[in-house]
Protein backbone atom coordinates (compact mmCIF):
# COMPACT_ATOMS: atom_id res chain seq x y z
CA UNK A 1 0.00 0.00 0.00
CA UNK A 2 1.48 3.32 -1.04
CA UNK A 3 1.71 6.55 0.88
CA UNK A 4 -1.07 8.14 -1.17
CA UNK A 5 -3.44 5.25 -0.39
CA UNK A 6 -2.62 5.43 3.32
CA UNK A 7 -3.10 9.20 3.43
CA UNK A 8 -6.34 9.03 1.46
CA UNK A 9 -7.67 6.39 3.85
CA UNK A 10 -6.68 8.54 6.82
CA UNK A 11 -8.52 11.53 5.35
CA UNK A 12 -11.60 9.38 4.73
CA UNK A 13 -11.54 8.17 8.34
CA UNK A 14 -11.39 11.75 9.61
CA UNK A 15 -14.30 12.68 7.36
CA UNK A 16 -16.31 9.70 8.60
CA UNK A 17 -15.54 10.71 12.19
CA UNK A 18 -16.82 14.22 11.49
CA UNK A 19 -20.05 12.88 10.00
CA UNK A 20 -20.62 10.63 13.01
CA UNK A 21 -19.90 13.51 15.40
CA UNK A 22 -22.47 15.65 13.59
CA UNK A 23 -25.07 12.90 14.04
CA UNK A 24 -24.16 12.64 17.73
CA UNK A 25 -24.56 16.40 18.18
CA UNK A 26 -27.91 16.32 16.37
CA UNK A 27 -29.01 13.46 18.62
CA UNK A 28 -28.19 15.47 21.74
CA UNK A 29 -30.25 18.39 20.47
CA UNK A 30 -33.20 16.14 19.68
CA UNK A 31 -32.93 14.35 23.02
CA UNK A 32 -33.59 17.64 24.81
CA UNK A 33 -36.20 19.01 22.40
CA UNK A 34 -39.50 18.81 24.29
CA UNK A 35 -41.61 19.91 21.30
CA UNK A 36 -40.23 17.29 18.88
CA UNK A 37 -39.21 14.28 20.95
CA UNK A 38 -36.65 11.89 19.54
CA UNK A 39 -38.11 8.91 17.67
CA UNK A 40 -36.93 5.32 18.20
CA UNK A 41 -35.21 5.40 14.78
CA UNK A 42 -33.41 8.64 15.63
CA UNK A 43 -32.41 7.14 18.97
CA UNK A 44 -30.95 4.09 17.21
CA UNK A 45 -29.07 6.32 14.76
CA UNK A 46 -27.76 8.41 17.66
CA UNK A 47 -26.49 5.27 19.40
CA UNK A 48 -24.90 3.82 16.26
CA UNK A 49 -23.14 7.14 15.62
CA UNK A 50 -21.16 6.64 18.86
CA UNK A 51 -20.00 3.22 17.67
CA UNK A 52 -19.15 4.51 14.19
CA UNK A 53 -17.23 7.49 15.58
CA UNK A 54 -15.21 5.19 17.85
CA UNK A 55 -14.46 2.83 14.96
CA UNK A 56 -13.40 5.69 12.68
CA UNK A 57 -11.15 7.11 15.41
CA UNK A 58 -9.45 3.74 15.93
CA UNK A 59 -9.04 3.28 12.18
CA UNK A 60 -7.58 6.78 11.80
CA UNK A 61 -5.13 6.05 14.61
CA UNK A 62 -4.00 2.83 12.92
CA UNK A 63 -3.65 4.61 9.59
CA UNK A 64 -1.62 7.37 11.21
CA UNK A 65 0.73 4.76 12.68
CA UNK A 66 1.05 3.15 9.24
CA UNK A 67 1.89 6.54 7.71
CA UNK A 68 4.55 7.09 10.37
CA UNK A 69 6.01 3.63 9.73
CA UNK A 70 6.01 4.33 5.99
CA UNK A 71 7.87 7.60 6.58
CA UNK A 72 10.41 5.89 8.85
CA UNK A 73 10.99 3.12 6.31
CA UNK A 74 11.43 5.67 3.53
CA UNK A 75 13.92 7.64 5.63
CA UNK A 76 15.85 4.44 6.40
CA UNK A 77 16.08 3.61 2.68
CA UNK A 78 17.28 7.14 1.94
CA UNK A 79 19.95 6.81 4.64
CA UNK A 80 21.08 3.44 3.26
CA UNK A 81 21.44 4.91 -0.25
CA UNK A 82 23.44 7.88 1.08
Amino acid sequence: MGYHDLFSGFQNSLSYMGQAQSRIQEGFYKAYDKENPITPQQSADFTSAFVEEDFAARLAEAQLKALKSHDEMTQTLINIKS
